[in-house]
């Protein structure tokens, strides 16, 4: 198309754009949010032919080379527009994904030109004045866009990148950067741990200040003397100085409340103990890939800002042959036991003719069904085990929170007056609100409260979770309340109410709840009303009994070492994959945290049912009925060795230090000296009483079975007391 009077500022616009995308082609920058485009900004008629296309083309399974009229080759201007899977194109609207590189934008830009320079409908006006001016706004806040991105991160990254090159090619004078991205060092006089995130050349303070002159344009003077020596600063008085991302642990054991810190160079040591690189702060995933042998992998953005701190040569796929078999067999059984769930619901829902009401079986259904694929879908055989242990662990715990809830909910629902859902109104404050919980005693401390003073016996009246309306909590307190706690004497059920949703702080799930203004309230999800026992159907409860009991017996397969014909993977692969293929904190904490439930379990259903009850009382803070519970447990089964790992916590915690220590030892012994949550027990007994070596050993044993364990600040402490000069880090 030639560049007429009509379109000569499109055409400037589209070029300078492009011109934008081929200067940052090899700068990364932070995911933009994905662009969504319709009529006018788009044309209509080429929207509707486009998508006549991907249809026509997804239909025939064609995804290698485009239809004639779209030019059939790659080089098109329309064809990340056309066969773009993550691209969402409908006859009046084009969504592109969110924006990752300057490649990709600039395949949107040559997208969004072909389609408003391409339409072949007569009826449609290409040249009408009032589409050309809202597709010309629309170029223009793209390049406004494109040019503040430049200048407020990439030009600056591409400096930051240019400089950190000259640092460790020891161009120009500069200093030597000692530590490299993603290493894990120490501070010398602290004593706290980190990973560097980032480090720079600091240019130190000048003898003599220069006095600037302002100009009208961004550039700025100084007034020196062409030969003088205050004019260039002296080499001499640059430095590095470093961005760490202090571990969470070691801040807080050491009173440091840091999270990010600014260091010198000479303030910091390498870390060098194995044991003490795995770092804990919540902002590694933002900075870092995964955590490879000594170091943390910089993620992309780092990579090209500090390409000669790369460990590239050190990053070749090792050849573990231990973890490939380990998450073999965890891919493949946890599929076997999906498989035998889905099989056993669908026995169910298959067969019932009243099938909405079995919507909870349905949506477990969906679920198994779409980790199965997820599963299977991906390649990385790692990957694919971490996946099954997601599952695993989520789908158990879920299962065994909603028994768990419903038999509690069950023995005290005669007790409570009001349902879920209901509105109701608080009869000192005004207020109304939608119950989402209830509890048949508060879990909390209410004596002092000052909405009690008048209700007697509190302390043993029903309580309700509350989702309050804003506007009355506004009108009661002065403001917004998200959540309020109330006792069941101050409310009452507002019978007439006809109105519509309550104005709430914050949505209400949409999965859990459903407003029906036929009875002016609000539906819980089936899961909801099973779990606080207002859902009474039995064959609802025996499927999901039966399908905990299953999963209860695939778990204790898992412990007792794969004994089955069946050849279920064992525990001793769970550790395989915590200590090799974990390499991040939320992957190696699903992992210890599915290694945990299968600790819980028994072969007496009865006995895992009362260690919940005792752990429950534990997390209420009744510790002496915590510790009568699981000395009954024991009393029945002295193997049960998660049982002597929480009676001594419960023993700690009541300060039965020696009893503690004992309890601790029976679990370690009972399980065959694995289970680490013990071993991290004794050496927080022995550091406690200032036997730091022996704590030393036992947080290092700790950290060999669970490499990322939270004991790892412990022992950076212990080897510091133990001999300060000589303790490696």
């Amino acid at each position: 198309m030639t560049s007429t009077a009509k379109n000569r500022v499109p055409v400037m616009l589209y070029r300078q754009l492009l011109g934008w995308c081929r200067k940052y082609q090899e700068v990364p920058f932070n995911p933009l949010p994905p662009v969504t485009l319709e009529p006018p900004l788009v044309s209509a008629s080429s929207l509707r032919r486009l998508c006549q296309m991907r249809a026509i083309l997804s239909n025939n399974k064609i995804n290698d080379h485009a239809a004639s009229e779209f030019g059939g080759n790659r080089h098109h201007p329309a064809y990340y527009a056309l066969y773009g899977e993550t691209v969402s194109v409908s006859s009046g609207l084009i969504t592109f994904p969110e924006i990752t590189s300057a490649s990709q934008l600039r395949a949107i830009i040559r997208s969004v030109y072909w389609l408003n320079n391409h339409s072949s409908d007569s009826t449609e006006d290409v040249t009408a004045e009032g589409r050309t001016k809202d597709q010309i706004s629309l170029a223009f806040d793209a390049l406004r866009s494109v040019n503040q991105l430049s200048s407020s991160e990439l030009d600056s990254r591409q400096r930051k990148r240019d400089l950190t090159i000259k640092v460790r090619r020891r161009e120009s004078s500069l200093p030597n950067a000692k530590f490299h991205v993603g290493q894990i060092v120490k501070q010398r006089r602290k004593g706290w741990r980190g990973a560097v995130v980032g480090w720079t050349v600091d240019e130190g303070k000048n003898e003599k200040k220069h006095k600037r002159l302002s100009s009208l344009t961004t550039k700025q003077y100084t007034l020196s003397a062409p030969n003088s020596e205050t004019a260039t600063e002296s080499p001499k008085s640059r430095s590095i100085k470093y961005t760490i991302l202090v571990d969470m642990n070691d801040s807080s054991l050491l009173h440091e409340s840091k999270t990010v810190n600014l260091e010198a160079e000479e303030d910091l040591i390498s870390v060098d103990n194995p044991h003490l690189q795995r770092i804990h702060n919540h902002l590694v995933k933002q900075y870092f890939d995964r955590f490879h042998r000594s170091h943390f992998v910089p993620n992309r953005l780092l990579s090209f800002t500090y390409p000669l701190d790369d460990y590239s040569s050190e990053f070749e796929s090792e050849n573990l042959p231990e973890l490939a078999q380990a998450s073999a067999a965890i891919v493949r059984d946890s599929l076997r036991i999906i498989e035998s769930i889905i099989s056993i619901i669908s026995d169910h829902i298959g067969d019932d003719e009243e099938y909405d009401e079995l919507a909870l079986l349905s949506t477990l259904l969906i679920d198994l069904k779409r980790n199965t694929a997820a599963i299977e879908d991906t390649s990385d055989e790692n990957e694919a085990a971490m996946l099954a242990i997601k599952w695993m662990y989520s789908f158990h715990v879920r299962v065994t929170a909603m028994q768990w809830a419903r038999r509690v909910n069950k023995r005290v629902k005669p007790k409570i007056e009001y349902s879920l859902g209901q509105i109701v109104r608080h009869k000192l404050y005004g207020f109304r609100g939608v119950i989402v919980g209830f509890d048949e005693k508060p879990r909390i401390d209410v004596s002092n409260w000052d909405g009690l003073q008048g209700v007697e016996d509190a302390s043993e009246k029903p309580f309700y979770h509350i989702r309050p309306d804003i506007n009355d909590c506004t009108k009661a307190f002065g403001g917004p309340r998200d959540f309020r706690y109330c006792c069941e004497d101050n409310l009452e059920f507002i019978s007439s109410y006809t109105g519509g949703p309550l104005e709430l702080a914050t949505d209400l799930n949409e999965a859990e709840w459903r407003w029906d203004p036929a009875t002016a309230s609000y539906t819980p999800s089936q899961e909801l009303k099973f779990m606080f026992a207002e859902e009474d159907r039995d064959n609802l409860a025996f499927v999901v009994g039966k399908i905990s009991d299953v999963m209860a017996e695939f778990l204790l397969q898992v412990r007792d070492g794969g004994e089955s014909n069946d050849q279920t993977f064992s525990l001793d692969d769970l550790f395989v994959q915590l200590q090799k293929g974990a390499d991040n904190l939320d992957d190696a904490t699903l992992t210890q945290d599915l290694i945990k439930e299968i600790w819980k379990e028994s072969s007496d259903r009865r006995l895992r049912r009362v260690l919940d009850k005792g752990v429950a009382a534990l997390l209420e803070g009744k510790n002496a009925t915590a510790m009568a519970i699981f000395n009954e447990i024991l009393e029945q089964d002295a193997t049960y060795h998660e049982a002597w790992n929480k009676l001594a916590t419960v023993q700690w915690m009541l300060g039965h230090a020696a009893q503690s220590r004992g309890s601790a030892m029976q679990s370690l012994r009972h399980s065959g000296d694995s289970n680490f949550q013990a071993l991290a027990g004794l050496g927080l007994a022995d550091m406690e009483d200032g036997n730091f070596e022996e704590a030393a050993e036992k947080f290092q044993r700790c950290l060999e079975m669970n490499p990322w364990s939270m004991v790892s600040a412990r022992l950076a402490v212990c080897l510091d007391k133990r001999d300060p000069e000589k303790s490696d880090r």
